[in-house]
């Protein structure tokens, strides 16, 4: 079974307004192979992962949580730690 993709759309709007990305570049990163890793945040969230995309090329840190049936994206922030 294939997992979906699920995110906040008013998220997703105010990432697009204001920092010129969104979710459905992220998904497309995703799912053509170039995410660049997978990490773990501080314990500060647990059960949260990251992935590590270039969007617009520049590196961009997305947290998500997974489940069973999905992965939640919840928000982008670019990095300036992986440039």
């Amino acid at each position: 079974m294939k997992k979906q993709f699920r995110w906040d759309s008013e998220k997703n709007e105010a990432l697009q307004k204001h920092r010129g990305v969104c979710f459905e570049m992220v998904v497309g990163e995703i799912l053509s192979g170039r995410s660049l890793d997978i990490a773990n945040p501080s314990a500060s969230y647990p059960g949260q992962r990251m992935f590590l995309v270039h969007l617009s090329d520049y590196p961009h840190l997305v947290p998500f949580e997974e489940d069973e049936e999905a992965i939640r994206l919840i928000t982008i922030i670019p990095s300036r730690k992986y440039k």
